[in-house]
């Protein structure tokens, strides 16, 4: 999604895995539409939602904060999992560490503490298979129906 300070109904449903109407009824929960599903007043008022040329638009991180303090948890898409082995290379001033695909997953300063943590990840990976897909699905089974993961939901079974 775009960085757009504003964001649609269904823009914000895409953040979440949820259809539109679903997520309607998300914003009903959490105070920001009525029992009749029409946007509260205040919301206006308070900068959460505005209305231009006919189109809603409801502040993105705002909106998105409120959702998850209600809550309500965005699903992780499995392309966007790091998984091992994992590497370290210097950029800039610190030190990356990439995984498998030479996507960065964290970026450390100090060289003694980049070197650490890669051998700390590349030991997780080699001897527990933590951060490989078979690690992943013990620890964020796939909601069938979008593919995605949430591993919040499972972290406290590992």
């Amino acid at each position: 999604m775009h960085d757009f300070p504003f964001v649609t109904q269904k823009q914000l449903g895409e953040v979440f895995g949820v259809s539109n109407l679903e997520m309607g009824r998300l914003l009903q929960k959490i105070g920001f539409r009525d029992q009749h599903l029409k946007i509260r007043p205040e919301m206006f008022a308070q900068g959460i939602c505005q209305n231009t040329d006919g189109i809603t638009g409801w502040n993105r991180e705002r909106t998105i904060a409120a959702l998850e303090k209600a809550g309500f948890k965005r699903p992780i898409d499995r392309a966007t999992l790091p998984t091992g082995p994992f590497k370290i290379e210097s950029e800039g001033g610190g030190k990356c560490l990439l995984d498998s695909s030479g996507n960065v997953c964290m970026r450390v300063y100090g060289d003694e503490f980049g070197e650490k943590i890669a051998e700390v990840m590349r030991l997780a990976f080699e001897k527990g298979g933590m951060f490989c897909d078979e690690w992943w699905d013990r620890v964020c089974p796939r909601v069938e129906e979008s593919g995605k993961r949430d591993w919040r939901d499972h972290y406290e079974n590992m």
